[in-house]
């Protein structure tokens, strides 16, 4: 089972799971030197339905309102003060946190507070997953712990984001090529003529 640091945890106890998020090429989210891209911590998201959307590589204007907050904080919090715990961060975030959610008006919001506008997601987080059940249009196949499975054959590796886990593999339209599974979500796409296995690129 992958560790998950206790602050996700009580956030999503709290506030309930997001349907996805949108997220950037870096830890813990993606692991830069795995061609499958996947993570163990996005690996257990995906086990619990939060789809794992990652932004195109060096693009950050993919993810402008997070930059944009981020040069807030900066440029109100950050600049010219030099925090010498964690403590003493914590004490000027907090006010500036409820200024800037409660307070102040956002013109990408109308004018409006972030506040008047989130909603409590209404999807409980259960912290203990039972296994996921594959329909009959998939060959089911377990990851050993080197992140490898065998099929037909033939052995190949999702890495270890997914060890110990199953996977389901169903045919595509184009011969030959096969959709890998892991949960609901298509995390690789594997070719049997040639005996490889790629990230997915989502069709359309």
């Amino acid at each position: 089972m992958t560790p998950v640091p206790f602050s996700w945890l009580k956030i999503f106890g709290i506030y309930g799971l997001p349907r996805a998020i949108y997220v950037d090429n870096g830890n813990p989210w993606a692991n830069a030197s795995n061609k499958h891209r996947h993570t163990r911590f996005s690996a257990w998201l995906l086990r619990h339905d939060v789809d794992v959307i990652f932004g195109r590589p060096y693009h950050p204007q993919g993810r402008g309102k997070l930059e944009r907050f981020h040069r807030t904080l900066k440029l109100e919090v950050l600049q010219g003060r030099s925090m010498t715990s964690l403590q003493e961060a914590q004490g000027h975030f907090d006010p500036w946190r409820e200024v800037y959610n409660l307070e102040r008006p956002h013109e990408a919001l109308d004018l409006g507070t972030p506040a008047e506008h989130y909603r409590v997601s209404e999807r409980e987080f259960v912290e203990q997953k039972e296994e996921y059940q594959y329909s009959d249009r998939y060959q089911i196949r377990r990851v050993n712990p080197v992140g490898q499975f065998r099929f037909r054959g033939q052995v190949y590796r999702v890495r270890e984001a997914f060890q110990d886990q199953p996977i389901g593999l169903s045919e595509t339209q184009t011969e030959g090529v096969w959709d890998v599974t892991y949960c609901r979500f298509v995390v690789a796409s594997l070719n049997i003529r040639t005996g490889t296995i790629e990230r997915h690129q989502p069709r359309g």
